[in-house]
């Protein structure tokens, strides 16, 4: 960006895309370190937005959902943070088998190629819209947040992922 701007604010426009992900404003367990950068270039976007509009300079965060590419066989965790293997003697072992188990199921995910052209048609928007989510449950999933609002939202979003809460006797349910 820096040996780009300079340019585009001689010319006052252009467009500056960022590809964060759905994790950028939703956590999901075990994914910490992969949401903490989404979240932290979607605020250095956000950011961005407001330096740059005054140049006629568009800011782009594109948020992808779930895309089916082979990413996944090798983002997936199959180790705790600790370094524990989920399926032995660990703490986390039934949570961590919950949500691996929930992010294998998801269904129809969207094809490498389809979010490719939801996100040239977001580069490609002439308006100063901010943040386009693309691709599989994108849309579905941040506006529950924002329509449950914070807490709420992470409540029901770990009740689904993570199941019971070893606090409260039980078993663990999937």
């Amino acid at each position: 960006m820096r040996g780009l701007l300079p340019a585009m604010r001689e010319r006052r426009s252009g467009v500056v895309a960022n590809v964060t992900s759905l994790g950028g404003r939703t956590v999901f367990p075990f994914f910490g370190a992969y949401n903490s950068t989404k979240w932290a270039l979607e605020g250095a976007s956000e950011a961005l937005w407001h330096e740059l509009k005054p140049w006629g300079i568009r800011v782009k965060a594109i948020e992808p959902g779930y895309v089916a590419t082979p990413i996944w066989d090798k983002a997936l965790p199959q180790v705790d943070l600790a370094g524990v293997d989920a399926g032995g003697g660990s703490p986390y072992a039934p949570y961590m088998d919950a949500m691996l188990t929930f992010e294998r199921a998801i269904p129809k995910r969207s094809s490498a190629e389809k979010a490719a052209s939801e996100i040239l048609s977001a580069i490609t928007d002439d308006s100063d819209r901010f943040r386009y989510p693309v691709a599989a449950y994108a849309r579905a999933l941040l506006g529950t947040r924002r329509l449950l609002g914070d807490q709420l939202s992470m409540r029901l979003f770990h009740g689904r992922w993570m199941g019971h809460d070893p606090r409260e006797g039980g078993t663990h349910s999937q």
